[in-house]
């Protein structure tokens, strides 16, 4: 079964009640992959403990991919060779770092910076057009 790793993006969109992103998310269910920078980046991005709860759930009902030695070691990797070519960030460095380790197709808005690197299947949501 083919994983996706849904970038932060996506989610956004989800949560500030953009109904499409809230139908690929459903149609994806089952092979949504979460990062847990992912995780990092929502929570840090919440207002309230209304929120805080709100994407605490969420992510109760997905699979999280955890850092792992390899993971972190490919993100610095990354971060070094495509941060001043491209401006890639260091959490988007262990997001692509995520979708590389494991071979997953990485779902976001932002393909200008992940489209660079090889050997990362990166896709825009079909919602985008």
């Amino acid at each position: 079964m083919k994983k996706y790793l849904v970038d932060t993006s996506v989610f956004i969109d989800h949560f500030r009640g953009n109904a499409q992103a809230t139908e690929f998310l459903k149609e994806i269910d089952g092979q949504i992959l979460v990062a847990g920078t992912t995780i990092g980046e929502l929570l840090q991005g919440v207002r309230n403990k209304k929120e805080q709860t709100v994407v605490n759930k969420l992510f109760s009902l997905v699979d999280i991919s955890w850092c792992t030695p390899q993971i972190e070691q490919l993100a610095h990797d990354l971060l070094s060779s495509y941060y001043l070519k491209f401006g890639i960030t260091y959490f988007d460095c262990l997001i692509v770092a995520h979708a590389l380790e494991g071979e997953f197709q990485l779902v976001t808005h932002n393909i200008k910076h992940f489209k660079k690197i090889p050997g990362l299947n990166v896709i825009k949501p079909p919602y985008l057009g």
